[in-house]
């Protein structure tokens, strides 16, 4: 029983030797400024250097850019920590001339359970002016004369785009206007004149004549596309429709038309030899091919328009389209 009292008297002297000893255990941290120059001029750095001693295992907390404010941060240069002392150095300016009452600003101590913080104290500064009181405003000249900084592309580019955005929006516009009107009636759509017959048939004849389909073995591909020339040619001519007709009603239409046997009897030579060459699978002297392209040549030169045809044409509602000759 004694040595149990002993023991609990121990105790309670080890609680009370802890206790006493807290606040040395656990110490605040402390902390010191120097701000050099208290006056400046305008734009002039300041330097505050910031002198924290805490534990050696505490994490220091440094006030932020935001909470320096009206001053501006340079620069912040972290100093070399030796033992329980910690330093930090703030370049900072101030714009506006006037006495500047810098804010307090928060230090703070974190350690692995608990967080100290401690108030710096700035204090005031003094900002004056570059010109001074007595000075007037309007001796101050410029150095050198402004200088004209010539375009950049970057400063060019964006109206360049825009120019083109433009231009390309107009061009849709004026095509989806255009498109809209024709399709109800208010403009009529742009169709190409034909080319004259006698022109289109010379030329048609000359390209099968190139093409030498018969002598390749193509003869009846060489007359039915010959005969498909003159019909053509006769449509576009006198305007009737020549390629749906027979060879019988071609040829009562031809003397109706033409009182010129030659012309008829060349028509006739075409239009037979065709015939029996597709039906009658008949197969001509090469003398017969020749002379039938030389009768489709002839016939168009003798019925060729005295004046050029235009594409004038003047239409009735029960009558074929009939072209007008100009002199």
């Amino acid at each position: 029983m004694g040595s149990f009292k002993s023991f609990s008297s121990k105790c309670g002297m080890a609680v009370i030797v802890v206790l006493l000893n807290a606040p040395m255990l656990f110490s605040s941290p402390t902390a010191s400024i120097s701000l050099e120059p208290r006056k400046i001029t305008v734009g002039d750095p300041i330097e505050i250097v910031i002198d924290v001693t805490a534990d050696d295992n505490a994490l220091i907390i440094w006030p932020t850019e935001e909470q320096f404010a009206p001053a501006e941060i340079i620069s912040v240069d972290t100093l070399e920590t030796t033992g329980n002392s910690h330093s930090i150095r703030y370049m900072v300016s101030l714009y506006k001339p006037e006495l500047t009452e810098l804010p307090e600003l928060p230090v703070v101590a974190k350690y692995d359970n608990r967080m100290d913080s401690v108030m710096v104290f700035l204090g005031d500064v003094e900002v004056v002016s570059v010109i001074a009181p007595e000075d007037s405003l309007s001796d101050l000249r410029d150095i050198r004369p402004p200088v004209k900084l010539g375009w950049t592309w970057q400063e060019i580019m964006p109206f360049v785009i825009i120019g083109i955005a433009v231009i390309l929006l107009s061009v849709l516009g004026l095509y989806f206007w255009r498109r809209y009107k024709r399709k109800i009636g208010d403009i009529p759509e742009y169709i190409p004149p034909l080319p004259p017959a006698y022109d289109e048939a010379m030329r048609l004849l000359e390209d099968l004549r190139v093409r030498r389909l018969w002598q390749d073995g193509y003869i009846k591909e060489y007359y039915s596309e010959l005969t498909e020339i003159i019909k053509r040619y006769m449509d576009g001519r006198f305007h009737f429709d020549a390629p749906e007709m027979t060879t019988y009603e071609l040829m009562l239409v031809q003397k109706k038309w033409s009182k010129n046997e030659k012309e008829a009897a060349l028509i006739k030579k075409i239009i037979t030899c065709a015939d029996i060459v597709k039906f009658a699978k008949f197969n001509p002297t090469r003398e017969d091919h020749s002379s039938c392209m030389d009768a489709g040549f002839e016939y168009v030169k003798l019925t060729k328009p005295l004046f050029e045809e235009h594409a004038i044409v003047e239409k009735n509602d029960n009558e074929k389209p009939v072209a007008v000759e100009n002199e």
